[in-house]
């Protein structure tokens, strides 16, 4: 039933608002109302259609950004042909109708447009680019493949340039202090704090790989990171041999209770998930 397909994806959201007093529900009314109206962005139709989207397309199927303007184009043409031809199934008219009703409506959206905002159009970008291949290879053959060429050498073109420039300090910096923390406590686990949401880009990666090597737990040995106050330095003793950025406290002579008050929040992965999930009810 069509209803249900509606229905049924929104169950955890409309329960999650529930839960949350309705706060994803006010935010929508109020951007709505009044948000929307707040911040101008310049957004006509040619800057819209001819750079956002093809930008957008290249990102998602992992090519460079000419495979974003010839893709949309092929998509167009073999779209067109199709109809015509009355070539295209009704799960495939449904597919389309809905990414052409979501182009129009985005086009109007009056914020920034950031890339983790059009995840949800992932998918309606893979399948239409996968559908535009298969009927081009039932076409032609050579083209088919040509242009399949053309995609996989933009996608290796793209991956080589990120891995060229990729870094991953953080993953040094993380297993270097989990290892530091384990030979200095070989029998015990760990409750991070972080003072003052200090650096959760690093931070948080120390908690994940003592969580894999199943270091992590909640009523553990309590770690502080980050620097802190002259104040709380005189009441925690700085852990040593640590011959990396970022200072490490020896909090566990004090009770949660008093370190919440003295600016410390536990980080361990239940809080991040407490925090993330239920931070409306426990704010």
């Amino acid at each position: 039933m069509p209803a249900a397909g509606i229905i049924i994806p929104f169950i955890p959201y409309i329960i999650f608002d529930i839960n949350n007093n309705y706060y994803n529900t006010r935010g929508i009314f109020d951007y709505v109302v009044y948000g929307q109206y707040k911040v101008y962005l310049p957004n006509r139709w040619l800057s819209y259609a001819g750079v956002f989207w093809p930008n957008t397309w290249a990102k998602v199927i992992g090519g460079v950004q000419p495979t974003g303007y010839i893709t949309m184009g092929l998509l167009l043409i073999v779209t067109f042909y199709s109809l015509v031809k009355r070539r295209v199934t009704k799960p495939m008219i449904t597919i389309i109708v809905s990414f052409l009703l979501m182009f129009v409506l985005l086009r109007y959206y009056r914020g920034e447009r950031f890339d983790g905002y059009f995840i949800f159009i992932h998918p309606f970008i893979l399948i239409l680019t996968a559908w535009m291949c298969y009927q081009l290879i039932k076409f032609n053959r050579f083209v088919g493949l040509l242009v399949i060429l053309m995609l996989i050498a933009g996608s290796v073109t793209s991956t080589i340039d990120v891995i060229k420039n990729a870094t991953n300090y953080n993953a040094l910096e993380a297993e270097y202090w989990s290892n530091l923390f384990s030979e200095k406590f070989p029998n015990e686990k760990f409750a991070i704090y972080s003072f003052r949401s200090a650096a959760p880009a690093h931070s948080l990666p120390l908690v994940l790989f003592l969580d894999e090597k199943n270091k992590i737990k909640d009523d553990g040995y309590k770690i502080g990171f980050g620097s802190t106050s002259p104040i709380e330095k005189l009441h925690h003793k700085k852990l040593k041999d640590n011959k990396l950025d970022y200072e490490f406290w020896d909090l566990n002579s004090s009770s949660s209770a008093k370190l919440k008050k003295a600016g410390w929040g536990p980080i361990n992965p239940s809080f991040v998930y407490r925090s993330t999930v239920e931070w409306y009810v426990n704010k």
